[in-house]
């Protein structure tokens, strides 16, 4: 099963990646997901491996995993795997 949630970006991750085509975003993000099944403040821990991969933590509602992500252009991807189900976050 697959599941797909739109995050909004508390910390401004639009803005930075708007400023830099290969922004760094090394670091400790405090999100804001808001969907049908119910809204969350995750937080993620993130590393930069080179200019359009991710990789790092996710702590939230659905517990810890650990997370691969994308950088293409200006949008982030991020994805990880809790109960057997892959759960993504796309930065909108």
């Amino acid at each position: 099963m697959r599941v797909v949630f739109l995050v909004l970006f508390i910390i401004g991750a639009a803005a930075v990646l708007a400023q830099e085509p290969h922004a760094k975003v090394d670091g400790r993000w405090k999100m804001t997901v808001e969907t049908t099944a119910g809204n969350g403040n995750p937080v993620f821990e993130l590393k930069h491996l080179t200019d359009s991969t991710l990789s790092g933590t996710y702590k939230g509602q659905l517990g810890d995993a650990a997370v691969n992500g994308t950088i293409r252009g200006k949008k982030i991807h991020l994805e990880f795997e809790v109960s057997a189900n892959i759960i993504e976050y796309d930065e909108r």
